[in-house]
């Protein structure tokens, strides 16, 4: 997971004007699901994996301006960011309707 080095590559292998699409995860705050899995997965025990190389934050992409800076900074012109849509649970009691 090197989200840099892709958007370099992207970049180099792209014909000038081309374009490119990504999808990434939304934060916590804005995802339903991870922000019940990291709860739990904090209550439960430690998250922090002793040994375990530092890598980049899983959802640093799902910020827009974070998304677009780094696009621009690389050499990509005319950067959009859309949200395509909440992730919202419904009804999840007791896991019948998942």
């Amino acid at each position: 997971f090197r989200p840099r080095e892709f958007l370099r590559e992207s970049f180099r292998v792209l014909k000038p004007g081309g374009r490119l699409s990504f999808s990434c995860w939304a934060p916590p705050s804005l995802t339903e699901g991870f922000r019940i899995a990291l709860a739990s997965i904090s209550e439960a025990g430690n998250p922090n994996v002793e040994g375990l190389p530092a890598g980049p934050d899983f959802f640093d992409f799902g910020d827009a301006d974070q998304s677009r800076d780094a696009m621009q900074e690389i050499g990509f012109e005319d950067t959009r960011s859309v949200l395509l849509s909440d992730m919202t649970w419904n009804s999840v009691y007791g896991g019948e309707d998942l």
